[in-house]
């Protein structure tokens, strides 16, 4: 899997691709600057022990070749990156509002 984030302040930002499959792992606060070719999933704030074990998500299928999954993540990553950056940079430094942008 090739790594495409590049991050110094802020970790929680990670993309990669694995053959048609690409990922991402974002704070949700960027939601709307991941394009709508993602399914997104979110993590509950508590684990339901009754599903743990279920399959609960099936994500579409967005990249017919890995090079369109490819192209799609060198396109967005740095953008993606240097927004988590600069929050976490902002976050360093006392601003903790949960919508600060």
């Amino acid at each position: 899997m090739g790594i495409d984030s590049f991050n110094v302040h802020n970790a929680v930002f990670v993309s990669g691709v694995f053959s048609r499959i690409a990922i991402l792992v974002s704070l949700s606060i960027f939601d709307e600057d991941i394009p709508v070719v993602f399914s997104k999933y979110r993590l509950a704030r508590h684990r339901d022990h009754s599903t743990a074990k279920a399959k609960l998500f099936f994500p579409n299928v967005g990249f017919p070749t890995c090079t369109a999954a490819i192209g799609m993540m060198k396109a967005i990553s740095p953008t993606l990156s240097a927004l988590h950056d600069d929050y976490g940079e902002r976050m360093r430094f006392g601003e903790r509002s949960k919508n600060a942008r």
